[in-house]
Formats: structure tokens, C-alpha cells, sequence
């Protein structure tokens, strides 16, 4: 019987979400100094747009997290599951240009 070779889709998962995870730390640094800076400036249409790409950062966070966690735990080998498309990655999907329109309308 072959070897079937999963360092091309779960290496690549597991190592696409340690980076994102990383990531978003810094996003969360990032966005914690930006508040810390105009605490005094009352609430502005910046202020609600940095916690709104930073709601969506963090959805799509827990969205990766469970999708590595039903391909990596929960289906440990059983490669069938690579067959079908866990909900979280749909949802994900579905999130792709949530953050970026309405704020690109802004400075259309």
C-alpha cells in the first residue's frame, strides 16, 4: 500500500494558522496602542473601523482554529475528511471581503 504524503495540506494548514495566529497578536497589539493613543478623541468613524476589522480578525481566527482542529484532531487519520468542506472554511469563505468593502467605500 502507498504512503499518502500530508505535508502539502496539513502542513500547510497547520503552519498557515500558527502564522496567522501570530499575526493577530500584533494585530492586537497594534490596535490596543491605536486606543491607547486617542482615548481622549472621543468616538470616531476610525475607531469603529479598527473595531470592526479587528471583530472580523478575531472571527476569522476562531474560523481557522476549528478548521485546523476538525482536520488535525478530530479526523486524525482518516484522510476521507480532506474529501469534505468543514462548515468553519465556508463561513470563512463567506467573511473574505466583509472588512475590506465598506471602509474602501469610504475613500471611493
Amino acid at each position: 500500500m502507498s504512503q499518502l504524503d500530508l505535508d502539502s495540506t496539513f502542513g500547510a494548514l497547520y503552519i498557515g494558522g500558527a502564522i496567522g495566529a501570530i499575526l493577530f497578536g500584533l494585530s492586537n497589539v497594534q490596535a490596543f496602542l491605536y486606543f491607547q493613543a486617542r482615548k481622549d478623541s472621543g468616538f470616531t468613524f476610525y475607531k469603529l473601523a479598527v473595531c470592526w476589522l479587528w471583530f472580523l480578525d478575531a472571527l476569522h481566527v476562531c474560523l481557522v482554529n476549528h478548521m485546523i482542529y476538525y482536520y488535525l484532531i478530530t479526523n486524525y487519520a482518516n484522510p476521507l475528511a480532506l474529501l469534505e468542506m468543514v462548515w468553519s472554511f465556508k463561513v470563512r469563505d463567506g467573511f473574505k471581503y466583509a472588512g475590506l468593502s465598506p471602509f474602501e467605500l469610504h475613500y471611493a
